[in-house]
């Protein structure tokens, strides 16, 4: 699964497509309120407690994985940047073995990393059907049900309740979708919420591009998206399962956040109820921000909480509530859940640009990096960090070779 998005590109484009319904501005207004200045800690240096410190190599092999998945027991996941092929690593990602079930024909594919045993692979077909894969002994086996409905993002509770938002086609600035629901590991779904270009009006507009898919519990859920229209976030949460929706706004973004176009990526639950959501803003090319907004109530009310003066891909929030950010050649970190956040890319590997990150705890976390020259997506590099960031070090990784 690709999770680079060139939110620019994308938002010019779609401001020249008419003809479809869009989010309405939330109805909020920015405050005054100001950012956050301070910066976090430095990172607690590594214990006699920690992972001992990731050796050094001169020259280490290019890998097929262009995103990762890690667990404190040391279990992992990576996918290729297509998503058509899975990996799994049982030692802290120094080697990884190919588990990709026998897959049928597909146009995209998706995925979904429980934990270190149990993992979801959808390929779908445009429009028309798709097959998803399960497993729960770290891909040593697979099982396969067809859908008749095209696949999506994929979002798991736990071993046996999901959801998976269908894709059911793009036009003229519209993303249709689907949403089922299924309470046993995918074998039987249920479909929750629907529209198409004959329905009138829904609850989730049909306008608009969705990048995400959360759910608390099984009621409790958000869609993310963007929309090219100015002061909207595309933030709509449900409380009964996907069956409605109604769209969110966040109070007190900074004065400067007015007429910007806001594009939320998906919600990040951080326990107790409270969830934090990344946010990418754009006032001008000349003005790209990141906001995160916080919810303290399960989601009922959102607020402002921080910002940094740069664009991300994706954040990546530890059990302990140690964060990272990251953009092609950026890489930010937070130690309080995205209050407050610290620009750590002057450490990043010479050359390189990030395709993915991942954070374990406060001292402990991975990138996997592919060469900025030549910018081969199935030729790159798995870095790791015991010191919070501070400095990085390439892994010995490789992929083994199949077992006659």
């Amino acid at each position: 699964m690709n999770k680079r998005f060139f939110f620019p590109v994308l938002l010019i484009v779609m401001l020249l497509l008419s003809g479809c319904h869009l989010p309405t501005p939330q109805s909020a207004a920015p405050s005054a309120t100001p950012s956050p200045t301070a910066l976090p800690p430095t990172p607690i240096p590594p214990t006699a407690t920690s992972p001992e410190a990731s050796p050094v190599v001169s020259a280490p092999v290019p890998l097929p994985i262009g995103d990762i998945a890690m667990f404190a027991d040391g279990s992992g996941w990576g996918a290729s940047q297509e998503g058509n092929r899975v990996f799994h690593s049982a030692d802290g990602a120094l080697t990884w073995a190919d588990v990709t079930p026998p897959l049928e024909s597909g146009d995209s594919a998706s995925h979904f990393f429980l934990d270190g045993k149990t993992a979801w692979l959808n390929l779908s077909r445009i429009e028309t059907s798709s097959d998803l894969y399960a497993t729960y002994d770290s891909g040593a086996s697979w099982s396969h049900v067809s859908l008749d409905f095209p696949g999506g993002a994929l979002y798991f509770l736990d071993a046996t309740r999901g959801f998976l938002l269908s894709d059911l086609g793009v036009g003229a600035g519209s993303n249709y979708v689907a949403l089922y629901y299924t309470a046993d590991g995918g074998q039987t779904w249920q479909q929750r919420f629907a529209h198409t270009p004959a329905q009138g009006e829904t609850s989730l507009p049909a306008g608009g591009i969705k990048n995400g898919l959360s759910f608390l519990d099984e009621y409790i859920g958000w869609v993310t998206g963007s929309a090219p229209i100015s002061d909207a976030l595309y933030l709509y949460g449900t409380i009964n399962s996907g069956t409605s929706w109604f769209q969110q706004g966040c109070t007190g973004l900074p004065v400067g956040a007015g007429g910007s176009f806001f594009e939320p990526q998906p919600v990040i639950p951080l326990g107790s109820g409270v969830l934090l959501l990344p946010m990418r803003a754009m006032a001008g090319m000349d003005s790209l921000l990141m906001y995160y907004c916080q919810s303290d109530d399960r989601g009922q009310s959102w607020h402002f909480v921080s910002q940094f003066s740069a664009q991300t891909q994706q954040t990546s929030v530890a059990s302990d509530l140690s964060a990272l950010a990251f953009g092609e050649d950026r890489l930010f970190s937070s130690l309080d859940g995205g209050l407050t956040w610290q620009d750590i890319s002057a450490a990043l590997p010479a050359g390189m640009l990030i395709l993915d990150a991942e954070r374990l705890d406060v001292n402990v976390g991975y990138l996997v990096v592919t060469d900025a020259n030549t910018l081969e997506i199935d030729q790159n590099f798995i870095y790791k960090t015991t010191d919070g960031g501070q400095t990085w070090s390439p892994l010995p990784a490789l992929v083994l070779e199949p077992s006659s």
